[in-house]
């Protein structure tokens, strides 16, 4: 039995974000072929957004996920002098180092790079993503996707086996992280987190 009477403005504020891609090519006719080794670089912050802490309470950026962007880093580093080292008439794919943004607002950089890829989509092989991979408790690594591609759970079983962590690897597909686009996108994946 009362009217009330509200004013409110509404701001649409556009904000820009980069995703970071670096490129170490292949050899040979797999050269055409990409693999994408990738993680997420934004984080929440003070958790205005999406934090499991709630709104004001810090979440840590080095774990959600400068971890996973630290692993890009050290894997691009790590293959580059492997690949210097391969035999001359070696064949190796090409790999794509990406830190996507915009991850913890919705996927966004790695929604935009599927639907405007550097290379045909369909030349893109296998996706791994890393997320918060740098606080593993008890020795344990959820890996997920492995069934995603024609013959990567026998690939992945001897690597598995000889990791000194202990692999759970979920019945279903878990998370939506950046990954996720690549998978709607019908390629294999792997997604790495604890």
């Amino acid at each position: 039995g009362c009217e009330i009477e509200v004013n409110a403005q509404i701001a649409d504020e556009q904000l820009s974000a980069e995703n970071v891609i670096g490129l170490l090519p292949g050899k040979g006719s797999l050269a055409s072929e990409y693999v994408v080794l990738g993680a997420h670089l934004d984080h929440l912050g003070m958790g205005n957004f999406g934090s499991r802490e709630g709104a004001g309470k810090l979440h840590p950026g080095a774990d959600d996920n400068a971890s996973g962007s630290a692993a890009v880093i050290m894997l691009a580093g790590r293959l580059a002098n492997e690949y210097r080292e391969l035999p001359p008439d070696q064949e190796a794919r090409s790999i794509l180092f990406m830190c996507f943004s915009a991850e913890e607002s919705g996927l966004i950089g790695s929604s935009h790079y599927c639907r405007n890829p550097l290379f045909p989509i369909e030349q893109h092989k296998l996706m791994i993503n890393f997320d918060m991979i740098g606080r593993i408790t008890n020795g344990r690594l959820s890996v997920s996707g492995a069934s995603t591609g024609e013959g990567m759970e026998e690939w992945l079983a001897p690597m598995f086996e000889a990791s000194p962590l202990t692999i759970v690897q979920p019945e279903n597909m878990s998370g939506a992280s950046d990954h996720t686009p690549f998978y709607r996108a019908k390629m294999p994946i792997l997604f790495g987190i604890i």
